[in-house]
């Protein structure tokens, strides 16, 4: 799994590209975060995966 660091870099973004009033509706892919934290999609994907669980 990703440090906390990476977590918190990607979270940042998917923040970064939700609803400001509402907090949802997060429009981002996992390619565009991965390329603006500077790692791997699948990374990110596990990211995802793990905030989900």
């Amino acid at each position: 799994m990703a440090g906390a660091p990476t977590v918190l870099k990607a979270s940042r973004e998917w923040a970064s590209a939700a609803d400001r009033r509402t907090g949802r509706d997060v429009a981002i892919s996992h390619k565009t975060v991965a390329q603006r934290i500077g790692y791997a999609e699948s990374t990110v994907k596990r990211v995802m995966r793990f905030l989900t669980a």
